[in-house]
């Protein structure tokens, strides 16, 4: 028996947030998102509060959250998004040092190059289950 959670995942497109800085970077995504498919961009944010009153008004499956977002409390957002049941693709400048290993300390499900371009979004959003 197929559970409603990988029915889900398997069929309809899974909801997502991006919070980043720099709208730039939202609109870009954004535009990329839509032309891939399999992800419904919900809501943009440029700050941690704005985040978090989009995500008290949207539910997402996934938070797309820049590192540089919510500044030395990004462990502590990225354990919030994931006890809230989100899953967080980390956007980070590089794909090494503090913010690898911040993301998978505090549980980030896919860590994403800015500089990966689109097989890079490609294969974190395969990760997430999109």
């Amino acid at each position: 028996m197929e559970d409603k959670g990988s029915r889900k995942l398997m069929s309809d497109t899974m909801r997502m947030i991006i919070a980043d800085g720099n709208e730039a970077v939202r609109s870009s995504l954004a535009g990329l998102l839509a032309q891939l498919g399999g992800v419904e961009v919900v809501g943009q944010a440029a700050s941690r509060s704005e985040l978090s009153r989009l995500l008290a008004r949207q539910q997402a499956e996934i938070v797309l959250l820049d590192y540089g977002l919510a500044g030395a409390e990004t462990g502590c957002l990225i354990r919030s998004l994931r006890a809230a049941g989100c899953k967080v693709l980390l956007l980070s400048l590089d794909q090494g040092g503090d913010a690898h290993r911040l993301s998978r300390e505090a549980g980030a499900n896919s860590l994403l190059a800015k500089a990966s371009g689109v097989e890079g979004l490609l294969r974190a959003l395969h990760e997430l289950g999109c």
